[in-house]
């Protein structure tokens, strides 16, 4: 999380005041989560070329077990690597005119003055931050969240506070009807 202290502001464009993005942890998580659906779907492919091979061949696969376990392994750690490097890039950022997702997404800006409510919820798994709009949209981030394992977040309620507190700072108090 980043929070900046206010400074005078130069006018070029809305002033970022929070930034939320995924832990390092959970950035690693990701990535192995990917990583072995990608292996255990090479592994089973492997094994069914493997399988077709020895049923239309006479001959073996040299090492077929070492190939296959290649193909498990090498996913796996390709996809930590790459969670690690990348998963600190997606997030949200809440600035001057509302909650913006980063990288940004078709409709995943919420402007402060038609939010609804901000709610932590449930989902599978994990505890996210949704925020609910004006026109019945809900738009669930993608940071701060706190899930299971590589995805607890000790920090999570700090975040989801700050947002509240954003919220209610920059929202417009007119009466909805």
């Amino acid at each position: 999380m980043v929070l900046r202290r206010v400074t005078p502001h130069s006018g070029d464009g809305p002033r970022l005041l929070a930034a939320f993005r995924r832990t390092r942890q959970q950035a690693l998580g990701h990535g192995l989560f990917l990583g072995t659906v990608v292996g255990s779907t090479l592994l089973v492919v492997g094994g069914v070329a493997a399988l077709i091979r020895n049923m239309a061949a006479a001959a073996e696969w040299p090492h077929i077990w070492l190939w296959l376990l290649v193909a498990l392994i090498l996913p796996l750690v390709i996809g930590g690597l790459i969670g690690t490097a990348m998963g600190g890039r997606t997030g949200v950022d809440a600035d001057d005119l509302g909650i913006h997702s980063v990288p940004p997404l078709p409709r995943s800006f919420g402007p402060w003055s038609s939010i609804v409510d901000i709610r932590a919820e449930r989902r599978r798994s994990r505890t996210i931050v949704a925020i609910y709009l004006e026109s019945g949209a809900v738009l669930r981030l993608r940071a701060p969240y706190d899930g299971k394992l590589l995805g607890r977040d000790p920090r999570f309620e700090r975040k989801y506070f700050t947002l509240l507190n954003l919220w209610e700072t920059h929202r417009n108090w007119r009466s909805r009807t």
